[in-house]
């Protein structure tokens, strides 16, 4: 089965790696990245999405973060040969839980200069996280341009998808972090009042739910597929 993956807010893909490496050889994965150098709204960037799904054969959709809003306007409009939707640390409408940063991240100078580990540890990785992971994580963010980062976060704040989750009809899971710091509690709730084909699993991680918590994961997103895929697909 095909799982074609959307990026959080770096949109780079490159934080993906360790979980597309715990999938099982059944699962073949396509990780799709953003443009580092230039700002793309949701609405922009759907057409760069609906580009690369397959035509020619059924595939899962898994979003994370930043690309959950996204990918649910994309899902509302009934891809072809799309089977099931996975939203991780997902979020329909603004889910900051704090304002303050989220006012300093809007604009690029927050981005101009190397985000503190501490500030990546609370809001992102977890304090538990480890120096080479939280290297890693600066890394991927200075590949970006300060002001495409910033550019997303204002999408963020400013996005407001509820009215589009009634109209999507394939299975929906969402996995949400039950040590966030990041995103407002209520963010998976409001994605499952709006969408009675919606499921939520709680996973026991911080925001970045794919790199701290693979194997579980792994499991959610592996039962998942198997529970929707065709009859005839084997493994």
């Amino acid at each position: 089965m095909r799982l074609v993956l959307l990026p959080g807010l770096d949109g780079t893909g490159e934080l993906f790696a360790d979980f597309v490496a715990a999938l099982p050889s059944w699962i073949e994965s396509t990780v799709v990245s953003f443009p580092s150098d230039e700002f793309l709204s949701y609405s922009e960037l759907q057409s760069v999405v609906a580009a690369i799904f397959p035509q020619t054969e059924s595939f899962f959709l898994l979003a994370e973060s930043f690309s959950t809003p996204l990918a649910i306007t994309v899902v509302a409009h009934a891809p072809r040969n799309l089977l099931g939707a996975i939203l991780v640390a997902g979020f329909s409408r603004d889910p900051a839980r704090s304002r303050l940063l989220a006012k300093l991240a809007s604009h690029p100078a927050f981005f101009k200069i190397p985000t503190p580990s501490a500030m990546l540890r609370f809001f992102l990785a977890g304090w538990d996280a480890d120096r080479a992971f939280i290297r890693n994580i600066q890394r991927v963010i200075r590949q970006v341009r300060p002001e495409v980062l910033s550019g997303r976060v204002r999408e963020v704040l400013n996005c407001d998808v509820r009215a589009d989750l009634p109209r999507i009809k394939v299975p929906l899971l969402c996995i949400r972090a039950e040590n966030e710091n990041l995103l407002r509690r209520e963010c998976g709730n409001e994605i499952l009042s709006g969408n009675r084909n919606a499921t939520l699993e709680n996973v026991s991680s911080p925001h970045m739910i794919l790199q701290r918590a693979p194997e579980r994961s792994v499991e959610l997103v592996a039962g998942f597929i198997r529970q929707h895929r065709p009859q005839t697909a084997v493994e």
